[in-house]
């Protein structure tokens, strides 16, 4: 599921207002680090992640767009 996020995340982002947020679900613990990269979490200044979220073998993430 995590590379379906990458794959529309140019239009995730382009929707997503500043300010506004998005939950982003259904990643691999195991591919957890690639994922940020791939979608620019690893960048506070675009997008915060509000929220973690871990059940078993996946994660989530509450984010917010910062600009």
């Amino acid at each position: 599921i995590d590379g379906v996020l990458v794959k529309i995340g140019d239009h995730l982002k382009r929707l997503c207002k500043v300010g506004g947020h998005l939950v982003l679900t259904g990643i691999l613990k195991e591919r957890e680090k690639g994922f940020k990269k791939k979608f620019g979490l690893n960048d506070p200044t675009v997008f915060e992640v509000v929220q973690r979220l871990e059940k078993d073998d996946w994660v989530g993430f509450l984010v917010q767009r910062k600009k």
